[in-house]
């Protein structure tokens, strides 16, 4: 499949690529879904304009995978990849993409899943965060 990614910041997102996201993430659930709309709503407890990278087919432009970059001090980043599109390197893709903007980013792992993923790209995680085994 051929894709393309993209990266803005979360202030240049459209309404739609927001909603988009946000479905994406547990319909519309947890911290990811959280931090997105806190940083876009321009909420005073992030204070950040963090970093939207998104993965999608070049043929639909259905979001396959996508990336939230965000933080003061010490650079955070969440991370998800559809169910349907695991196992075929987007989330690999989205990571490395992300790297270049924050090299030294600290990723949040939050089931076991995610803690194979985060250890195969080398991800450090963020404070207060332990692997989930």
């Amino acid at each position: 499949m051929k894709t393309q990614i993209r990266s803005k910041t979360v202030d240049r997102l459209t309404k739609r690529e927001v909603e988009e996201c946000a479905f994406l993430t547990h319909r519309k659930a947890g911290m990811m879904e959280d931090a997105l709309r806190g940083i876009y709503n321009e909420s005073p407890y992030y204070k950040t304009k963090g970093r939207a990278i998104m993965l999608r087919d070049s043929n639909n432009g259905t979001l396959l995978s996508w990336c939230l970059l965000f933080g003061n001090g010490i650079p955070r980043a969440y991370f998800y990849t559809h169910k349907d599109y695991r196992r075929k390197g987007y989330g690999t893709l989205v990571y490395n993409h992300a790297k270049r903007f924050e090299p030294n980013m600290r990723v949040f792992p939050t089931n076991y899943t995610n803690t194979k993923f985060f250890r195969s790209v080398n991800g450090q995680q963020a404070p207060g965060y332990d692997w989930v085994e």
